[in-house]
């Protein structure tokens, strides 16, 4: 009681910054039985599906939910050790089953189909080899139906290291094994390296790549990408990437460039470089020496998924004060976009198709306020967008695919989403000469904590 009167007391002292109010962040999360998750969606395919799903929380000992779309079923279970989902959608079933340990965790997935096909399995085991570095080994096999002569394999190495200033390296080797229609199969072996870091108050992230085929397809093939994002005069964000794909010494296969810019209510912090970075690498080591087994997260449901696993351990009393700092600096450098276009071109000289996309945004804060005007109290309340994506393909006419979306932030915790959309007839629709029609979806989602 003293609990839900201090929250009502902190409520009623804090000067609305949404159209709805609510708790400070940083808040305990509620004793006893509470929700928090909901979502509701409503779309037409052309047909209507919808689309509904909760999670409860049951005090401090687990996360409890369950989902409905359309024909698919679903539970799921989360403690401080323990991850489970179950679903079922005609006759098809899937289970995921994870469990981790101080120092170690193991999961594993099954998809059984309908009918007795072939049967689907993956397996994952991961060391922890310090506060910040974990070893992940994994194993995937996708059955193939005939005339397939065996199923797809994969086995995979990982090494992961986090730091400061939002810092992520990673190493992985994979090994897969591909059958083909013909009556063979070859190996692709692959190695790729992916790394992120914030520089100031910029943020770099860079992937580079090998792939060798052996057998009758053989082929070596390298990869990679670089990503940069620059905030400028504090208000303006300028993003710029690139990424490739091309076989040494023969002709590039693919390559994709964009660019973005966009301007917003208040001062720019990015994911990586603020407060929040330090809090969040902050939050996953005390948590780890404690024995909880986390990675540090950089986005905001990252972020909260962290916050919930601590809220869950027999340590979350010592863990509370730094999980509600990181909610703080989550909520005091959260991006408040006003205005804003992004432009991408990529061209596949496999398919033989490039495709060039537009996106456009306008937004407005809460308190309403001229998009010149720099306002560090406000906060994200309506946002619309529209992205314009042309395919042109060597041998078929182009395709044009269309999307607006509408986002509505009440507050932190609810939003409403309208979304609608018109795809193009691609190739495969005119060769079998289907057609395409516009859909829309609607939604309504709640997030306690967010």
């Amino acid at each position: 009681m003293n609990e839900i009167l201090a929250g009502l007391l902190a409520l009623s002292l804090e000067a609305p910054r949404y159209p709805l109010p609510q708790p400070p962040p940083g808040a305990p999360p509620p004793s006893g039985v509470s929700v928090a998750d909901v979502a509701y969606a409503m779309s037409d395919q052309p047909r209507v599906v919808q689309h509904a799903g909760t999670r409860i929380r049951l005090g401090n000992r687990m996360f409890a939910g369950a989902a409905v779309r359309n024909q698919l079923r679903g539970l799921t279970l989360q403690t401080h050790r323990l991850d489970a989902d179950f679903s079922e959608e005609l006759r098809q079933y899937e289970a995921g089953l994870s469990f981790r340990a101080p120092r170690f965790r193991i999961g594993s997935r099954y998809l059984d189909p309908p009918e007795g096909g072939p049967h689907d399995l993956a397996l994952e085991a991961g060391a922890r080899l310090g506060l910040d570095t974990e070893l992940t080994a994994a194993y995937l096999e996708e059955g193939r139906s005939a005339p397939f002569p065996s199923p797809y394999r994969e086995v995979s190495l990982r090494l992961e290291h986090q730091g400061d200033d939002g810092l992520e390296l990673a190493v992985r080797g994979t090994r897969q094994s591909a059958p083909s229609p013909a009556g063979f199969s070859f190996n692709r072996y692959r190695l790729e390296s992916l790394a992120a870091r914030g520089w100031r108050a910029s943020e770099v992230e860079a992937e580079l790549g090998y792939e060798r085929t052996l057998g009758r397809l053989a082929s070596n093939e390298v990869f990679g990408g670089a990503r940069v994002r620059v905030p400028l005069w504090s208000r303006l964000l300028v993003e710029a990437g690139t990424r490739a794909r091309w076989e040494p010494g023969l002709a590039v296969f693919e390559h994709e460039h964009s660019g973005a810019v966009s301007l917003h209510a208040r001062r720019i912090r990015l994911p990586r470089t603020g407060e929040a970075a330090a809090r969040s690498i902050a939050l996953a080591r005390e948590a780890n020496r404690r024995g909880s087994n986390v990675r540090a997260a950089h986005d905001d449901d990252g972020r909260r998924a962290l916050r919930d696993r601590v809220s869950l351990s027999p340590e979350r009393e010592a863990l509370q004060g730094w999980a509600a700092a990181l909610h703080e600096a989550q909520v005091a450098e959260r991006l408040v976009p006003l205005v804003g276009v992004q432009v991408s071109g990529a061209t596949d000289h496999v398919r033989g198709a490039r495709t060039r996309e537009y996106r456009a945004f306008v937004g407005a804060p809460w308190p309403l306020g001229l998009p010149w005007r720099r306002d560090e109290g406000a906060v994200p309340f309506l946002r619309l967008s529209y992205v314009y994506r042309e395919t042109l393909f060597d041998v078929a006419p182009a395709t044009v695919d269309e999307e607006a979306t509408l986002e509505v932030e009440l507050n932190r915790e609810h939003r409403l989403v309208g979304l609608w959309s018109r795809p193009g007839r691609t190739p495969l629709d005119l060769a079998r000469i289907t057609a395409t029609a516009s859909s829309w979806r609607v939604a309504y989602v709640f997030t306690r904590g967010r």
